[in-house]
């Protein structure tokens, strides 16, 4: 059990925002959007949902 992170490249627009407040370095940019890498890894702290000034993430608890 843990939680899901899920982003919307067609929301992203690769700021970086996400990136620079994740304390588990899960995210990073690839593409021109965000990307978690290890999304097992995720803490559910969801800072990265409200620092996304596009509405682009989502952290699920699955």
């Amino acid at each position: 059990m843990g939680y899901s992170v899920k982003i919307d490249s067609d929301k992203c627009i690769a700021c970086g925002a996400c990136v620079s407040l994740c304390p588990r370095g899960i995210l990073e940019i690839r593409d021109g959007a965000a990307v978690s890498n290890t999304p097992e890894k995720c803490d559910g702290l969801a800072g990265c949902v409200r620092k996304c000034p596009t509405d682009a993430i989502k952290v699920t608890f699955r």
